[in-house]
């Protein structure tokens, strides 16, 4: 079972892909990157994303052990770089990375429910 810290970044990571994928949906690269709006917000979902990551605990990492955190704090770094770094870590975050660290999510979720139900003692401290 996740602790509740761990459950948050899942959800936010969760949310986070599923806006990301949802922003970008049927744009080419050139496209979002002529969109001001549509990429600063696209960089703010994947930077929330790369942050949840980086939350995890060594538990989390260890439960959820398909999803990609190295790869995460690359897109994290790349993406802080600025520039054609930028863009290129963009770009793959949406057309790799969210898709299937979204996909993870949802089966963790589907195929293991334990992971995410909360103990007696958490439901008593809310």
């Amino acid at each position: 079972m996740l602790i509740s810290e761990d459950r948050l970044a899942v959800d936010i990571i969760e949310n986070a892909c599923t806006a990301v994928l949802t922003l970008s949906e049927g744009l080419e690269q050139t496209e979002l990157m002529a969109s001001r709006f549509t990429k600063h917000e696209i960089r703010r979902q994947l930077l929330s994303t790369c942050d949840a990551h980086a939350a995890l605990s060594a538990e989390a990492h260890e439960a959820l052990e398909e999803l990609d955190f190295a790869g995460w704090v690359g897109i994290g770094q790349r993406i802080l770089e600025g520039g054609e770094s930028e863009v290129h870590a963009c770009w793959l975050a949406i057309r790799a990375m969210a898709p299937t660290t979204l996909g993870w999510v949802r089966f963790y979720r589907s195929q293991k429910p334990e992971l995410f139900s909360a103990s007696g003692r958490e439901l008593l401290q809310c």
